[in-house]
C-alpha cells in the first residue's frame, strides 16, 4: 500500500471499463519518451495519488520528473529490445504493471492519476499495484543506466555473471569507481535523459548533478534516496553500517503511533424490528474505535434461520459516518418463515485485519400479525388523534366563550353609560324648566311692583 500518498481509488472492476483522457500520457520505449495515449483507450480502474514529495537526501526537493524517471526506468529494464533490459530484474509486480499501465495523467506538481487494466476486491491492492512512487531521484537513474548500458554493471547477478562484470551497488566495491566515472561524464555534459527531457529544465539538472556529486564527495557513496535514514558509513571489514536520522523527512516520530494499538471496529446493532415475510425490512448499525464513528470498515451481515442455517448474505451499506444499513428487499424476507432468527455481522476495518462478530436476535412474524399490529396501531393512532381534536375543540369553545363574555361586558358598559348620560340630560332639562319658571315669576313680580307705583 503506498506510503508517502494519499490515494483514492476508482473501478469499474471486474467487468466494466474507465475511459482513459486522451491527453493522458504512456511511456514508448521504443523513443524513449511520453507520448499520448489517444482516442479509444480504456481501462478497469484509475487511481487518483496526492504524493508527499519532499527532499532527497542530498537535499534536492523530489519532483514529478522522478516519477515519470523511474516509471520510464521499469518500461526499459523489461523491454527485451533495451539494451539495459535485465529479466531477472523484472518482478511480478512490474511485469503486471508495464503490461497494464493504460495512461498517467499528470494533475500537478504532486498528483497523478494512473489508469490501470487492473482489479480487486480490496481498493488497496489495486492502489499497491498502480502506484508510482520511486526512492532514487532521476539522476540516479540516469547514472545507473548508463554504467549498464555500456555494459560495465549489471543490474542482476544473473546478469552479472552472464557479462562478466560487477553486480551494481551504489553503496560500497568496485561499483564506485566505475559509477564516478560515468558520474564525471554525465555531469559535465549537464546530461538530461530524453525520458524527462520535457520536465526538467537545464538549471534543475545543474543542480541535481551538483547534489550528487557534493554527496558522493562528502560521503564516499552514491546512496541517496528519500526515506527517514540515510546511508552515512559502510564498512565492509568490520561488517557495520551507520545510518543517520534524515531530519527533513516529512513523517515526524509520531506519525504512525496510531498504528500501535489495532483501530479494531466494535459494531453494535440498534433494536431490531419484526420482519415480515414479503415487506421490505432494515437494520441499523453503527461502527466505532475509541468510542468515535468509524467509516473504514467493510461489513458482511448474514442472517440465520431457527434451524442454525445461514439463509440471507449481503453487504451492509454505509449511509453515515459511522451508521451502516443491512436492507433486506421483499423478496428476500418473501423466502423467511415465521420464528426467532439471528442478525451475525462481520467487520473487518481497513486499518486492522481483525474481525469483529456481532449477533442480534429478531423475530418474523406473520403476515396476519404483522396487520393485526398495524390495524391495532392505526386504532391507537386515530383515537389520539380524536382526543386531540377533542381537546382542541374544548380549548376553542372555552376561547369562544372568554371572548363573548368580554364582548358582552364591553356592551354593558356602553348601556350604563348611555343611561347615566341620559339621566343628566334629564337632570339638566329640569332644571332648566325650573329656572325658566323662576324667570317667569320675577318678571311677573317686577310688572305688579311697577303698576303699584305708577298708581
Amino acid at each position: 500500500m503506498p506510503i508517502r500518498a494519499e490515494f483514492e481509488v476508482e473501478t469499474a472492476g471486474p467487468d466494466g471499463v474507465l475511459p482513459v483522457p486522451e491527453d493522458a500520457i504512456i511511456f514508448d520505449p521504443s523513443t524513449r519518451s511520453w507520448v499520448e495515449v489517444g482516442a479509444g483507450v480504456n481501462a478497469t480502474s484509475k487511481v487518483i495519488f496526492d504524493l508527499k514529495m519532499g527532499k532527497w537526501h542530498h537535499g534536492e526537493e523530489m519532483s514529478m520528473a522522478d516519477i515519470l524517471m523511474s516509471i520510464a526506468m521499469g518500461f526499459r529494464i523489461a523491454n527485451p529490445d533495451d539494451p539495459i533490459y535485465d529479466p531477472a530484474s523484472v518482478t511480478p509486480s512490474l511485469e503486471t504493471f508495464v503490461k497494464k499501465l493504460k495512461g498517467i495523467e499528470i494533475v500537478d506538481e504532486d498528483t497523478v492519476v494512473v489508469y490501470i487494466d487492473y482489479w480487486h476486491p480490496d481498493e488497496t491492492f489495486i492502489a499497491a499495484q498502480a502506484d508510482v512512487w520511486t526512492g532514487t531521484p532521476w539522476e540516479l537513474n540516469a547514472l545507473m543506466a548508463s554504467a549498464v548500458e555500456a555494459k560495465e554493471l549489471a543490474y542482476s547477478d544473473t546478469r552479472a555473471k552472464e557479462w562478466g562484470v560487477e553486480w551494481l551497488d551504489i553503496s560500497k566495491g568496485p561499483s564506485l569507481e566505475i559509477l564516478k566515472k560515468h558520474y564525471d561524464t554525465l555531469s559535465a555534459e549537464n546530461y538530461i535523459p530524453p525520458e524527462i527531457s520535457d520536465f526538467v529544465t537545464e538549471d534543475e539538472a545543474k543542480a541535481r548533478w551538483k547534489a550528487l556529486g557534493d554527496w558522493y564527495d562528502e560521503l564516499g557513496h552514491f546512496c541517496v534516496s528519500n526515506g527517514p535514514y540515510y546511508l552515512y558509513q559502510v564498512d565492509t571489514a568490520a561488517k557495520m553500517t551507520v545510518l543517520k536520522a534524515f531530519r527533513e523527512y516529512p513523517f515526524k516520530a509520531d506519525h504512525w503511533d496510531y498504528l500501535v494499538t489495532p483501530r479494531v471496529p466494535e459494531i453494535s446493532i440498534s433494536e431490531m424490528p419484526d420482519v415480515v415475510p414479503g415487506v421490505a425490512s432494515e437494520f441499523k448499525l453503527k461502527a466505532s474505535v475509541a468510542g468515535e464513528p468509524y467509516s473504514k470498515v467493510n461489513v458482511l451481515a448474514t442472517i440465520i434461520n431457527p434451524l442454525g442455517e445461514a439463509v440471507i448474505s449481503k453487504s451492509a451499506e454505509l449511509t453515515a459516518p459511522g451508521e451502516f444499513t443491512v436492507k433486506l428487499t421483499e423478496e428476500e424476507t418473501s423466502k423467511l418463515t415465521p420464528g426467532t432468527y439471528t442478525l451475525l455481522t462481520l467487520a473487518i476495518g481497513e486499518e486492522a485485519a481483525i474481525p469483529s462478530v456481532t449477533t442480534k436476535s429478531f423475530t418474523v412474524i406473520p403476515e396476519i400479525a404483522y396487520f393485526e399490529t398495524m390495524v391495532k396501531d392505526l386504532e391507537m393512532s386515530l383515537s389520539t388523534e380524536i382526543e386531540d381534536l377533542r381537546d382542541e375543540m374544548e380549548e376553542t369553545r372555552a376561547q369562544i366563550m372568554e371572548e363573548a363574555r368580554a364582548e358582552i361586558s364591553k356592551v354593558a358598559g356602553v348601556t350604563e353609560q348611555v343611561s347615566a348620560l341620559t339621566g343628566r340630560i334629564n337632570a339638566l332639562m329640569a332644571l332648566s324648566a325650573v329656572a325658566i319658571i323662576l324667570s317667569l315669576v320675577a318678571i311677573g313680580l317686577t310688572l305688579l311692583t311697577l303698576r303699584r307705583k305708577s298708581s
